[in-house]
């Protein structure tokens, strides 16, 4: 890394500005109403996870609301914070159950940790106000986390355009705001394998000793965190060198050593109890079901029931089936297809949380289409195609059918000139000329409308909008 920002010193400082920017936007963006969208209550998780972490500060016993069958100790207690019983929660009082094993406690004690540090000592006190505050700050460590990976492996260009996605897109920025595990494990394991990815480069052991670390800092949040364990495996597998076997085994070493923890701390709380719970938890109700891989294609879930049409998700898919053509898979490739394989493995009710981890590595493929298209690397057809997609549907969102009549004269004729423009531009390539800078000129001007179009919808999805959804 150091090597690579000495020879592209002052592009990396422009890089360094704007990333400063971008992580500063997709911040602020996710403090607006945040503890209010999505609506408290919507997931009791975020209450549970917060309660766990409190509950462990102050008593040192895990406490928190489960379905799963197995705990012999469990109380029904109505617990009205955020005044959820008027909004979301119905009229059954929360079962609660201890000690809570179902996930490691990582999260709750940073949520539930927080709110203990700003006075809280009641379940009744953890408001979402309190307890949301930590996601922001990990979400913006996400932003921040991909944009350094897709610098390492795939550019300045590539990082840039992925950062502005990721920090603006509307399912992206409401669905880091829900205290949930997989907003835990996204961030650590983008660091992970952004020290694999300095590893692969300088060969230098530290970095594969952090990458294991960080890798185990991921299992701690989640159990389907063992994915980042997958996925730098494979990783290192696609290097054939001669340390291999000597990588393999230190990786795995450090990792071990960290993922460990959550074992050694459910013997030390209750080991009957952590067992039976580790136990009923292999065996859960497998609700994803056989098409559980259009649902992904095709929905964009962000809790339970409520969905929200996400072009960019869609398009990011079609990305990742271009990139699984290329002879050698890139590293975003490798850790989409590992949690795909965890994700139908794990598979259990189909919340829309479990396929959070899939989106930074389907915006990194799409970041590096996206640039590749500009600079006439891969055929600048596919990047306009896309980006008409996105603005299309955005454009639906502030102007109706009749208003849109318009314009329709100037949008058709627009749209069949840029294409046999770029359709000569792909045919030609090299020959292209001053056509080649006119297409990336075009893209990148359908790129910036495409994230306006998209930052202004995301604007109007308040408290209001989100009842509206169905």
């Amino acid at each position: 890394m150091r090597l690579f920002v000495l020879k592209n010193n002052y592009k990396f400082i422009i890089w360094l500005i704007l990333s400063f920017v971008i992580v500063l936007v997709g911040y602020s963006l996710r403090k607006d109403d945040y503890a209010t969208v999505p609506l408290p209550g919507t997931s009791m998780d975020e209450y549970s996870y917060s309660w766990v972490g409190l509950s462990l500060i102050e008593t040192g016993y895990p406490v928190g609301i489960s379905g799963i069958d197995g705990y012999k100790n469990q109380l029904y207690k109505y617990i009205n914070v955020d005044d959820v019983y008027q909004s979301t929660a119905g009229g059954n009082p929360l079962k609660i159950n201890y000690p809570w094993f179902d996930h490691p406690p990582t999260l709750g004690l940073i949520t539930g940790g927080y709110a203990w540090m700003k006075g809280a000592r009641t379940f009744e006190e953890t408001n979402a106000y309190l307890i949301r505050k930590p996601m922001l700050w990990l979400g913006s460590l996400t932003l921040a986390s991909l944009m350094v990976l897709l610098l390492i492996n795939s550019g300045y260009v590539a990082s840039v355009v992925g950062g502005i996605m990721w920090a603006t897109i509307p399912s992206v920025v409401i669905s880091s705001r829900m205290i949930q595990a997989e907003n835990g494990v996204i961030p650590f394991w983008l660091l992970s394998l952004i020290f694999i990815s300095l590893y692969r480069k300088n060969r230098k052991l530290g970095y594969l000793i952090f990458a294991g670390l960080l890798a185990g800092v991921v299992t701690l949040f989640k159990l389907s965190g063992i994915v980042c364990l997958l996925s730098s495996i494979v990783i290192l597998l696609s290097d054939s060198r001669r340390y291999l076997k000597r990588d393999l085994m230190v990786f795995f070493f450090y990792y071990s050593l960290i993922a460990s923890l959550f074992v050694v701390y459910g013997l030390i709380i209750d080991p009957y109890q952590f067992i039976a719970i580790f136990l009923s938890n292999s065996s859960r109700y497998y609700g994803i079901g056989s098409e559980a891989v259009l649902k992904l294609l095709t929905q964009t879930k962000l809790t339970n029931l409520k969905y929200i049409t996400e072009p960019w998700l869609l398009v990011s898919w079609l990305a990742f089936f271009v990139a699984l053509s290329r002879k050698k898979l890139s590293v975003y490739a490798i850790s989409l297809c590992s949690y795909l394989a965890i994700y139908i493995f794990f598979g259990s009710y189909p919340y829309g949380w479990y396929s959070f981890p899939f989106w930074p590595f389907l915006i990194a493929e799409l970041a590096v289409l996206l640039s590749s298209s500009i600079r006439s690397v891969v055929s600048p057809l596919w990047a306009f195609w896309s980006l008409l997609l996105v603005g299309g549907y955005y454009l639906t969102k502030f102007v109706n059918i009749e208003e849109f009549q318009r314009f329709s004269s100037w949008w058709k004729n627009s749209i069949f000139i840029i294409s046999v423009l770029l359709m000569i531009v792909s045919v030609m390539k090299k020959k292209a000329g001053w056509m080649k800078y006119l297409s990336a000129l075009l893209l990148v001007l359908m790129f910036t409308v495409a994230v306006y179009l998209s930052y202004k919808f995301l604007r109007t999805i308040d408290i209001d909008y989100w009842y509206k959804l169905s």
